[in-house]
């Protein structure tokens, strides 16, 4: 399992109405969004898509007159279960086995041709209070109780190791190898490069304790008590201050990660985790923070963001800033990869892997704004789907699009602004999507992958029908011809 599918988020497991919510305003909006201006070169391929309303128990013909270069994109993202996380790791229900049949026509079929959306502009602002820069003096040895992947609580004794204004850094006293002073400078330098991007995409972290700063406690302790597969969390009773186990424990911020003897290559890849993939676990889990204040000024719990938006909005830690990039790069094309057979250890990083991908794609289509816009939907009453309430358009049918503008690569140019492949998709090494290429005559059968998709390449020069079943639910299918 990749290393940058496993970072986590402890939550509480706790009513909702024991929420301390502080005296922020709720943050102010501006319209909804408006269509963006149509000035970018048109679309020269034929592009539509079905919905699953379109689909007759399961069912749906999409007729196709031939394509110019003679191939057919179809995208299928079936209507399944969302992903939900027990004992920290996400499960997604089985998604239903795809067939399709393609046949030639000699007659034309009413297909539902929906047009794809146009692209929105989103103008909407989050306004959360900022963080209040403080010379508060912080102690040099801290103890601080830690929740365990169990509940339970247990009691970390830290000293301090180096500060600036925005983290200060603990050492577990039960390490045996630690950072030097100046390998957390040069941590500390290359996340403060990227803060100001973090604000501004989500909001300034919390600061409960009004010390400005947020507690890092490098602990061999934490790698010992955590799941094996964890490699940092934001602690739960600082995040949500729901839990009564929480006891007289003074609010503070404190992000756990793993301390360099836990780490098996850390001798020969030290500079890679100090210059690349601590900071980048640090961004992460401070986009956590991040998300919390934007809840807790809707009067919410950041635990009610669905874990495809919660984490990988995270992910943006490595993804929009390049850090552990060819690490990140391997781990998104195993994921896309992956099939129901390797189901077990999926589960785990499609909120990381596919969530990251899809907010990273987002980001470069719609700006910075989107992540406000969505969780703005989120504690807005759309939950189960805040790409609809934010976007306009079904969380499903957003995930086909991304696929198709993927896997269309040069292609996707001619298809309109949805499905052009955004330029940063390149910098990720070998992420070309698996397609089944089907021809006339021919009929697959598949099961969908955890990934929750299935591209098509339709071989074809004639008038052609593809017969498309997809299990009751239905499902959004994106065609494209370029």
């Amino acid at each position: 399992m990749s290393v940058l599918g496993s970072i986590g988020w402890i939550w509480a497991c706790v009513p909702r109405s024991d929420l301390a919510v502080p005296s922020l305003s709720p943050p102010e909006y501006t319209a909804r969004a408006a269509p963006a201006s149509r000035s970018e070169t048109p679309a020269s391929c034929d592009t539509f898509y079905l919905s699953p309303t379109d689909f007759n128990r399961g069912s749906a013909t999409v007729d196709l007159l031939p394509p110019a270069n003679g191939r057919s994109f179809l995208v299928i993202v079936p209507q399944a279960g969302d992903a939900r996380r027990e004992d920290g790791v996400h499960r997604k229900p089985p998604a239903p086995t795809v067939s399709v049949q393609v046949t030639p026509s000699f007659l034309d079929v009413d297909t539902t041709r929906h047009r794809l959306p146009d692209l929105p502009r989103l103008t909407d602002e989050v306004t959360v209070q900022s963080r209040p820069r403080v010379t508060t003096a912080l102690p040099t040895i801290e103890r601080i109780r830690m929740s365990t992947s169990r509940n339970t609580w247990i009691t970390v004794v830290g000293t301090q190791a180096y500060s600036d204004q925005s983290y200060v850094f603990y050492d577990d006293i039960l390490n045996t190898e630690n950072f030097s002073r100046d390998e957390y400078m040069a941590i500390a330098r290359t996340v403060s490069r990227w803060q100001e991007w973090v604000d501004e995409r989500f909001a300034p972290p919390t600061d409960l304790d009004a010390n400005g700063h947020v507690l890092v406690f490098v602990s061999r302790t934490a790698a010992q008590v955590s799941r094996s597969t964890l490699w940092g969390w934001v602690d739960t009773c600082d995040k949500d201050l729901q839990s009564e186990e929480c006891g007289d424990r003074t609010a503070r911020e404190a992000i756990f990660v793993r301390s360099l003897d836990t780490i098996v290559d850390a001798k020969k890849r030290r500079d890679y985790y100090v210059n690349e993939f601590f900071p980048g676990l640090l961004l992460h889990e401070t986009i956590h923070l991040s998300q919390l204040a934007i809840a807790r000024s809707f009067g919410a719990r950041a635990g009610d963001i669905k874990p495809l938006y919660r984490e990988g909005q995270a992910e943006l830690g490595f993804l929009a800033t390049g850090l552990a990039l060819d690490e990140q790069s391997a781990a998104i094309r195993n994921a896309l990869r992956k099939d129901a057979s390797t189901s077990d250890a999926f589960t785990q990083e499609y909120p990381y892997q596919i969530g990251g991908l899809f907010l990273w794609w987002l980001d470069q289509k719609l700006g910075g704004r989107v992540h406000g816009a969505l969780l703005k939907s989120t504690f807005s009453g759309h939950a189960s789907d805040p790409f609809l309430g934010a976007i306009g358009v079904p969380e499903p049918l957003g995930l086909a699009m991304m696929y198709a503008s993927i896997s269309l690569e040069e292609a996707s140019g001619r298809c309109g602004a949805w499905l052009r492949r955004p330029v940063a998709v390149n910098r990720l090494p070998g992420s070309k999507l698996p397609v089944s290429v089907i021809a006339p005559g021919q009929w697959v059968m598949r099961e969908v992958p955890d990934t929750g998709y299935l591209i098509l390449d339709v071989r074809h020069r004639e008038h052609v029908q593809v017969a498309v079943e997809t299990g009751e639910q239905g499902a959004f299918l994106v065609v494209a011809q370029p």
